[in-house]
């Protein structure tokens, strides 16, 4: 009788638990790809809001890209800002190697006056490499080092 209601009551338990496992909200981790994506779309949003603070938040600050530092990216970009009304980034492909990513997509600079677009990372490449810091994704630059 004893091993019997012990059974119930463990029944009972594991029940239990599983009822409160299934009505709590568990949500999956964003994958790596979703997160990169989201970081061009908010980078994309701050160029177009003309809002080069919000944009460099998205940028490591070891930024690296050929002779090319945080400053002078943000000096391009906001040069750019300038020149173009809107930038449209879109067909998007990313590939992992470990902390790191490239991108691989197109950009549209939309303006009146005439549009651009560009293949990157061909054409410039440098909004294509991105570092995952431990807690996000960060625009780094082709010639980033992590190890300093």
């Amino acid at each position: 009788m004893k091993i019997q209601k012990l059974r119930h009551w463990c029944l009972f338990g594991l029940l239990a638990f599983l009822l409160m496992v299934t009505a709590c909200d568990v949500t999956e981790p964003q994958d790596n790809d979703t997160l990169v994506q989201e970081q061009l779309a908010s980078f994309e949003r701050a160029f177009n809001l003309k809002d080069p603070a919000a944009m460099m938040e998205l940028v490591h600050p070891g930024y690296l890209h050929g002779n090319m530092n945080y400053w002078n990216f943000n000096q391009i970009w906001q040069d750019r800002m300038a020149q173009y009304a809107l930038l449209e980034i879109r067909d998007i492909s990313v590939v992992f190697v470990g902390d790191y990513a490239t991108v691989s997509m197109r950009l549209d600079f939309i303006d009146p006056d005439g549009n651009q677009s560009y293949l990157e990372p061909q054409t410039f490449g440098d909004i294509s490499y991105f570092y995952y810091t431990g807690s996000t994704w960060k625009i780094c630059g082709r010639d980033y080092n992590s190890a300093g």
